[in-house]
């Protein structure tokens, strides 16, 4: 956590184009995407329109996708549970 942001990295999955980073406050539905980008990290500040709150738990996805023949697929994905920090 950095600046009231999770920041998320993961490792580079060989043949991915993109990631696509989701951010829920449940384990098992309610995912929304928070960022995509080309690199093997990302700083989330916000989900579903609103900021990440200090001292509350939230349940990050990432999945790696390869476009081919103008077809997306998802290649890998990976999930983690990240409790923000309260602020001292």
């Amino acid at each position: 956590q950095k600046n009231g942001k999770a920041v998320v990295k993961w490792p580079a999955v060989q043949g991915a184009d993109s990631y696509t980073v989701y951010v829920s406050k449940n384990a098992d539905r309610g995912y929304q995407k928070a960022a995509q980008t080309s690199g093997t990290s990302a700083a989330i500040a916000k989900y579903a329109g609103t900021k990440l709150k200090a001292g509350k738990t939230y349940y990050i996805k990432v999945t790696a996708e390869m476009t081919r023949n103008h077809e997306t697929y998802t290649v890998s994905s990976s999930s983690a549970k990240v409790k923000m920090k309260s602020r001292s």
